[in-house]
């Protein structure tokens, strides 16, 4: 009888877990989505559709959260995670994309970079395989720690490590400058 309920219990799990990915892969977006990438995200507690939806629509704070969930993919997922990210920056704007890029840690730039790049190979859209700096600069700039000046996100809505961040890059920025002339 308690073999039985736990094979009941397990089965049911089973069940309603596939669901959840079911309902999750069923939101239409532009962007590839892997389900290997939902499944990290369910373990991980992440809603991953509901941030591609929100981001396709430009929202911000849903392409960061989208930047900051590639810190916990690795492997084949990780490419596959930076594939949807790759072709996410048409849907949000480069803007939106090199604002959101702008205020990640330096190490996750460096990472974002690299498999960005390397995504470009896995895309199936043609036109994201050109250098990223050719058809998103604000972009690539960001994602070189250069930085982005943007309307997106007003000062008000930054924390305070984001303002000594950006107040840091424009410093840097300035002594560049400086150092050109």
């Amino acid at each position: 009888m308690k073999s039985t309920f736990l094979s009941l219990s397990a089965s049911l799990l089973f069940f309603f877990a596939s669901m959840t990915l079911q309902a999750q892969s069923s939101i239409k977006t532009k962007a590839e989505v892997f389900p290997k990438v939902l499944k990290t995200a369910e373990w991980a507690k992440f809603d991953y559709m509901k941030n591609v939806d929100m981001a396709q629509r430009g929202d911000y704070h849903a392409m960061k959260n989208l930047l900051d969930f590639s810190g916990t993919v690795d492997g084949v997922e990780a490419i596959q995670h930076a594939t949807t990210c790759l072709e996410l920056i048409l849907e949000v704007s480069d803007e939106t994309f090199a604002s959101a890029v702008s205020v990640t840690q330096p190490k996750l730039k460096k990472i974002l970079l690299d498999r960005l790049v390397l995504a470009q190979g896995r895309t199936k859209k043609t036109d994201l395989q050109k250098p990223i700096q050719e058809w998103a600069p604000l972009t690539w700039d960001a994602l070189n720690g250069k930085m982005v000046v943007s309307c997106m996100k007003p000062s008000s809505e930054l924390s305070e490590e984001e303002m000594n961040e950006k107040r840091a890059q424009k410093e840097k920025a300035q002594l560049e400058s400086q150092g050109k002339q």
